[in-house]
């Protein structure tokens, strides 16, 4: 089963599209991501006031990264099928519509909308 079947919500499509690519072009390990529960952490956790996007790129601080501490990766716009960029950017556009800038940026929760 391809992620772009018809079997899931386009919203759920996006939100997956963007975690795979982050994932790998970020080099980050699931757990740099995603939160560990389902409450949200400030202190630990990314907000969406953490993302910024930029004409050539978007940046997104973490919190904590496993043997760095806090940081900001910086990830290229590209352009084709896999860009990592524009599924960010699609993502947010989906869910910005529900989301304030102090809520949780954890990609991968357990509520859908």
């Amino acid at each position: 089963m391809t992620l772009r079947s018809n079997c899931f919500s386009t919203y759920f499509k996006s939100l997956l599209s963007s975690a795979f690519l982050l994932a790998l072009f970020g080099f980050l390990r699931l757990s740099e991501f995603t939160s560990p529960s389902n409450s949200f952490v400030p202190s630990r956790d990314s907000a969406f006031s953490d993302l910024k996007f930029y004409p050539v790129h978007f940046k997104l601080y973490f919190k904590h990264i496993k043997g760095k501490g806090p940081c900001f990766i910086s990830i290229a716009r590209l352009n084709g099928l896999f860009s990592p960029f524009q599924a960010m950017f699609s993502f947010v556009l989906k869910r910005h519509k529900s989301a304030h800038p102090s809520c949780p940026f954890s990609l991968l929760q357990k509520e859908f909308p």
